[in-house]
């Protein structure tokens, strides 16, 4: 019995996922560099798959798992501290052309395989944990990509643990690619420019297209008194969004 896992793994990968934009009509290349880091010769394997990251099916885009093929193709045998570079080839169907979605996903599979003298033999009951490590696949189509959001909500509240403010921000995607929003809010008294608290916004996990994220930011609370904080998200492809929110921190801690 064979079963995939996520830990133990000796090998590295580079990238750590592909976000690519490719032309409909015509393959298009890109290349992973797998290193051995480990301290024993290991067999790796390559394989597409469909997108398996946190959405569902209803909310992810259409898969592009049978559009790879690799060269060199098949199990590679890496030596400790050996590198290999795999040429990850991208062959839209002639449908695509046809087709309206502007964002396609998968998720390539590196298995890391026993060297052969290091296989269990056939006598007996067996388990072999495969490390495994699942890398994401985002294809754009050039030409279709429209970056386009809203923040939807934007709220400024106490947290549920004391001495700490907290901010809601839902931002919604309605353009027609994934989403990695990147920001800062700032804080400052209401009556002044002068700022009172900076916090970043993350980098989020990614927000596809007709669907929404919360993107929580948690700070200390700073002293009594009136603020208002503006939120600022850089979309990519120079597409910036922005949005304030008023809010009072009364002397027993609570926000208003």
């Amino acid at each position: 019995m064979t079963i995939a896992s996520s830990v133990a793994f000796a090998v590295d990968v580079d990238p750590l996922r592909l976000e690519l934009t490719i032309p409909a009509d015509q393959p298009s290349r890109s290349t992973l560099t797998i290193t051995n880091s480990g301290a024993k010769t290991v067999n790796v394997n390559v394989r597409p798959a469909p997108y398996r990251f946190w959405q569902t099916d209803s909310t992810r885009p259409p898969s592009a798992e049978t559009w790879f093929t690799f060269e060199p193709s098949g199990a590679l045998t890496l030596a400790p501290g050996a590198s290999q570079k795999i040429t990850c080839i991208v062959t839209p169907p002639p449908t695509l052309q046809k087709d309206a979605h502007a964002e396609y996903v998968a998720a390539l599979l590196i298995d890391e395989l026993p060297a052969e003298e290091e296989q269990p033999s056939e006598k007996g009951a067996q388990i072999t944990v495969v490390p495994r490590f699942a890398l994401p696949v985002y294809l754009q189509i050039q030409g279709r990509q429209q970056v386009l959001a809203e923040i939807s909500r934007f709220e400024i509240h106490a947290a549920a643990s004391g001495g700490l403010l907290r901010a809601d921000i839902e931002l919604q995607n309605k353009g027609t690619i994934h989403l990695r929003p990147l920001g800062t809010i700032l804080f400052f008294h209401q009556t002044s420019d002068v700022v009172v608290r900076a916090s970043p916004v993350g980098k989020a996990l990614p927000i596809f297209p007709a669907t929404g994220l919360q993107i929580p930011v948690v700070v200390p609370m700073p002293s009594p008194g009136h603020y208002k904080a503006v939120v600022t998200l850089n979309l990519g492809q120079n597409k910036i969004l922005q949005k304030e929110a008023a809010f009072e921190v009364l002397q027993d801690g609570t926000v208003h």
